[in-house]
């Protein structure tokens, strides 16, 4: 989770959050997080108690459509860099 809130600050005009679903539900106090990459949606959910973690990131009415995205696609946050020099200059 902090890892995330991390890499939702570094891209704060792809990252966001909700209180609901695109649909209007959501689980009993949760929230939902997430990032618009290039390969697609990532998202987390996460305890109410966390929202505090992720102050810095815009809040939406509700999320977007999901796209389908699994716990294996978190590869996908690589492709919001834009190349491996990118990637070693972050590290650095």
């Amino acid at each position: 989770m902090i890892l995330f809130s991390v890499i939702l600050r570094e891209f704060p005009d792809k990252a966001w959050k909700s209180l609901k679903h695109s649909d209007g539900t959501m689980y009993e106090n949760y929230f939902i997080v997430g990032i618009n990459t290039p390969e697609g949606q990532y998202s987390y959910h996460y305890h109410l108690d966390e929202w505090h973690y992720f102050s810095e990131i815009k809040v939406l009415p509700s999320a977007p459509e999901w796209d389908g995205h699994q716990p294996d696609d978190v590869v996908r946050l690589l492709s919001l860099l834009e190349s491996t020099d990118e990637l070693l200059e972050v590290v650095e």
